[in-house]
């Protein structure tokens, strides 16, 4: 038997060797050119059934050379093979067709050379081809640029980026990535041209160019990204539009590197034009208020300057409004016209409001140890009900300031297969270590070292529950407190706290030991505002009374049985770490009349605001009263109830609770006594230093003191204390790292020290 190959490279030969025309043929069988055989050769890698599941063409079929074409067609689009021909075998049975495939080498290794500024692993995790994988030409350009791109954004330009391929055996090879480093770039001046309207200070603070710092090496500040530098086009345009300069023109950046000054000059030009302003505000299609109504909603007015981003706002607005109302898809489309010969700028919204949504199921995800209904007494929408686009919004940042899940909190809404007038709203979260334990200590030049621990579950069983225990031994203190805290009391609207708790202090001149517990209960009246009642019960002892003290502090036994109410108004953005909002409290206590020999009445407020000022900076402050009134003590100081300032929670420039009322003695020395009053006002600008790592600096000022009997609060130099210093806030590996230095202003007295240091670090489990 004779047979003929003939190897498909090009269809007219095929036609000429086999005497078939171009197009698809159909001849009988008896003529010999039925296809009886379809064998696939070369692939050792891939498998066969996937190439032919990849092809048209089988036995039975009659040979037809543009199916053949488009066999080999798809069998390269398989990406799998460099070359594949397909031959015949005419016998006299008929054709047996030959697919023989070369596959593409795979990458066995990848090597990258000449890398140092940028190590292996970053530049390994921008590769777009891995070991394993077939060679591709375009993975391997893509893989260059990304790399690149990787050095062009930290700077480090012109960097060279090649690769080479080395035969390791039959089918595979190395990859070689060699890598010739440009030097790290900075941009050393801006110039901004043109600008008459707006300052060119001002433009500069809202674009990537900067000039490069004395702290660029931690920063970055100033490096030479030309991408970004690119996009500051862009954004200028976008200052001047939200300016009302709608024609303004703004030059693609010139970049000129100056040997004089070892970097870039970046300069931009532009071109303002005239400002306007806004015209005719009006709206249209669907409205569910009058057009006065909805007009007063928006940000933009007439007269007023045209603001661009006040666009995007009131379309928010009206979105928000509508969606409030139930209309969850509601689209509102902007209309901008502007007159160039009255500079005025006439804008028309309309509105599509479509049907009124309601909430089908709510759907939680990602949550292993805490309850499903931990986490929805958190949602302020129920499933059943009309859609609401603020309670939908809200939701995140009530979930997220519990504190037991990460920021990266999902909300999404979704359409209910086919239905118009339903949404499912499905939220995923990722739990966080709710665990924690602490140690702490705080230290002076002379002060003895304190040290204290603390464990603690606040998401006791996933419930939500909150459970302490901690520890503080010292050479003054001695404090074991128990704390147990239920924020849905018998799942009710109330909350729950107990403590238990024993201590003993050794002050300056007395001991005070106590023991006893505390209960109370809360519940939200209105919006963030709780109302609260509580319950104390405490033994009491005061003993040691050092020296001359003895003139004037009574040793005592005495037992403390007291009724508080209260209110707390808690708005923070996160109970653990806030940026952002107010937590106020307020309290008053009346002790004798329910049991114990103690009578007095305590008034307490403080509040801790906290407010965001630029580039994730924030101001802090902290404002603190009290005020004792004893009743029926006789000359008994109640030294145990009376106010003493200083310590890393109040004047951080003074010893632990050394700041109050002094009584002098004869030998010239003085009893610390407290204050029937106490007042305390801190202010801190926090700063983060590194976000990777949450890092954060404090500056702070502190004033305040304790007041005796009779004595007015006086903010005279004399009567106030004060400090200034600075800190730092670390959640490190170890757990949140605080660390404050405080320096006294003013004159000293005789027992205190230029500064005090406190610190406390604390580990997550």
């Amino acid at each position: 038997m004779k047979t003929k190959a003939v190897k498909l490279f090009l269809i007219p030969i095929l036609v000429v060797l086999i005497g078939l025309s171009s197009y698809p043929i159909s001849l009988k069988s008896s003529d010999g050119n039925e296809i009886i055989e379809v064998i696939i050769l070369g692939n050792r890698r891939i498998e066969t059934q996937l190439i032919k599941s990849s092809i048209t063409v089988s036995a039975g079929d009659i040979l037809s050379s543009s199916s053949i074409s488009n066999d080999i067609k798809n069998i390269f689009k398989l990406g799998f093979f460099d070359d594949v021909v397909a031959e015949i075998d005419k016998t006299e049975d008929g054709i047996v067709l030959i697919y023989k495939l070369k596959e593409k080498p795979v990458i066995v290794d990848i090597r990258i050379n000449g890398n140092d500024e940028i190590s292996t692993e970053n530049i390994t995790a921008a590769l777009s081809i891995n070991e394993g994988q077939i060679v591709e030409i375009s993975k391997l350009n893509n893989t260059i640029e990304s790399i690149k791109k990787l050095y062009a954004e930290r700077g480090i330009i012109p960097t060279e980026v090649d690769y080479s391929i080395e035969p390791r055996g039959e089918g595979t090879i190395e990859l070689n990535i060699d890598i010739k480093e440009g030097k790290k770039s900075y941009i050393k001046e801006i110039i901004i041209e043109g600008n008459e309207s707006i300052k060119s200070g001002d433009i500069k603070d809202k674009i990537y160019s900067k000039p490069k710092s004395i702290i660029s090496f931690i920063t970055s500040r100033g490096l030479y990204r030309p991408e970004e530098i690119d996009r500051d086009s862009d954004r200028i345009r976008a200052i001047y539009l939200d300016q009302g300069y709608l024609d303004v023109n703004v030059s693609k950046p010139e970049k000129v590197y100056s040997e004089e000054k070892k970097g870039h000059i970046i300069t931009f030009r532009v071109e303002e034009g005239q400002q306007y302003r806004v015209g005719s505000v009006s709206i249209g299609g669907d409205l569910i208020a009058t057009n006065e109504e909805l007009v007063d909603l928006l940000k933009l007015k007439k007269g007023e300057i045209f603001k661009s981003s006040y666009v995007a706002n009131d379309i928010d607005i009206l979105t928000t409004y509508y969606g409030n109302k139930g209309y969850a898809f509601a689209n509102v489309d902007p209309r901008i016209f502007p007159n160039k010969s009255s500079l005025q700028v006439d804008v028309n919204f309309t509105i599509e409001k479509g049907k009124e949504v309601y909430v089908r199921r709510i759907d939680i995800s990602g949550n292993v140890r805490t309850r499903d209904k931990v986490i929805r007494r958190e949602i302020p929408i129920e499933e059943q009900s009309l859609y609401n686009a603020s309670q939908i919004s809200a939701i995140k940042p009530r979930i997220l300031r519990r504190g037991y899940f990460e920021a990266d909190i999902q909300v999404d809404t979704e359409r209910v297969p086919g239905v118009d007038d339903q949404v499912d709203i499905n939220i995923s979260v990722k739990e966080k270590p709710t665990g924690f334990f602490s140690v702490a200590g705080g230290f002076s030049s002379v002060e003895t070292v304190l040290f204290s621990g603390q464990i603690q579950e606040s998401n006791l069983f996933g419930y939500g529950k909150l459970l302490s225990l901690s520890a503080s031994i010292g050479g003054v203190t001695q404090l074991f407190s128990l704390n147990y805290s239920d924020p849905v009391f018998l799942d009710s609207e109330w909350n729950m706290n107990f403590r238990i708790f024993k201590t003993k202090r050794e002050f300056r001149d007395f001991d005070r030991k106590s023991f006893g517990g505390a209960l109370s209960f809360g519940r939200r009246i209105w919006k963030q505002l709780r109302a609260e009642v509580g319950y104390r019960l405490e033994s009491e002892d005061i003993g040691d009374v050092f020296g001359d003290a003895r003139l004037i502090i009574t040793e005592s036994s005495r037992t403390i049985s007291g009724l508080s109410v209260g209110a707390v108004w808690d708005s923070r953005n996160n109970f653990l770490d806030p940026t952002k909002g107010l937590i106020a409290r307020t309290s008053i206590e009346y002790a004798g009349p329910f049991g114990g020999d103690t009578d007095f009445i305590k008034y307490r407020a403080n509040l801790r605001y906290y407010y965001p000022v630029w580039k994730s900076t924030v101001f802090a402050f902290t404002g603190r009263y009290g005020y004792l009134n004893l009743m029926d003590v006789g000359n008994d100081l109640v030294v145990g109830e009376r106010f003493f300032l200083g310590g890393p929670n109040s004047l951080r420039g003074f010893k632990f609770r050394r700041v109050g009322a002094r009584v002098p003695t004869d030998d010239g020395d003085f009893v610390i006594i407290g204050g029937s009053q106490e007042l305390l006002l801190s202010a801190e600008y926090i700063v983060p230093l590194v976000k990777q790592i949450n890092v954060k600096g404090v500056l702070f000022v502190d004033i305040g003191n304790a007041y005796n009997d009779g004595e007015k609060i006086s903010f005279d130099p004399q009567d106030i204390r004060r400090n200034v210093g600075f800190g730092f806030r670390w959640l490190s590996p170890l757990g949140p790292l605080k660390l404050d230095v405080g320096f006294p202003i003013g004159d000293r007295l005789a027992d205190e020290d230029s500064f005090e240091i406190q610190f406390t670090v604390g580990n997550l489990f």
